[in-house]
């Protein structure tokens, strides 16, 4: 038998005499060899020693009450909690999706708010420019070196 085998017996069922003889045996036969469960048992035995010699005292009713009353308690004060932290850790698992929906909604906000910065400007310099015209009779849009030339 491995360790962890018997640990969990002698935690168990062990002390309790609810192994089958074969299983006892399998368990002495390990305890013989391995010192670590065997510490183990001797160290479960004694403290069973205590709880045994120990005599069982009266408990009032009115402490049982108090008891039953918070656990009762603690367990519907927790039901909001509960339930807040299971809907984080299910968010959780979608942060990458939601850092990227961000991402997308931040830039097209941005590309709209451009886009309309960018049509005012426009249409700013049309407006501009056709009062421009309006005002003048003769446009000239040469220089001094293009009429030289001409």
């Amino acid at each position: 038998m491995q360790c962890r085998e018997v640990k969990k017996m002698l935690f168990t069922d062990y002390f309790d005499s609810q192994l089958s003889d074969a299983k006892k045996k399998d368990i002495e036969a390990h305890l013989s060899v391995c010192k670590s469960c065997e510490k183990l048992k001797t160290r479960l035995f004694t403290q069973r020693a205590i709880f045994k010699r120990e005599k069982n005292d009266f408990v009032p009713q009115i402490v049982w009450h108090n008891i039953v009353n918070n656990i009762e308690h603690k367990q519907t004060r927790f039901i909001f909690s509960d339930v807040l932290q299971k809907i984080l850790f299910k968010l959780n698992m979608f942060k990458p999706a939601i850092a990227g929906c961000l991402i997308v909604i931040i830039a097209v906000a941005v590309m709209i708010s451009k886009r309309n910065v960018d049509n005012n400007i426009v249409a700013y310099a049309l407006l501009d420019g056709v009062s421009f015209f309006e005002e003048t009779d003769s446009v000239d849009f040469g220089s001094v070196i293009e009429e030289y030339f001409l």
